[in-house]
């Protein structure tokens, strides 16, 4: 979900974006901040990752500001919701 046609989901009316990432096992993704001054927010439905020396499992949950970039490694497979949002 996300506020920007472009981004070729569910159109909202909110400053978020909202995205569903399925990881498999050893799978890393970069996930890219598309706001300035944006925080992510991190649940993990399924699984395990981790994110630098973080190790995240089934229901928790993590949230990072100031970077622009997020290596999200899957140590299971995994499913995880992200959350990005403007940071004030």
């Amino acid at each position: 979900m996300s506020p920007d046609n472009a981004d070729l989901g569910l159109n909202i009316n909110q400053d978020a974006r909202f995205s569903l990432l399925d990881l498999e096992e050893g799978k890393s993704i970069s996930y890219q901040m598309k706001w300035k001054n944006a925080g992510l927010y991190l649940f993990v439905i399924e699984g395990e990752i981790k994110i630098g020396s973080q190790t995240l499992n089934k229901r928790d949950a993590l949230s990072i500001s100031e970077t622009e970039n997020v290596v999200i490694e899957a140590g299971k497979n995994s499913q995880v919701l992200a959350i990005e949002i403007p940071m004030l």
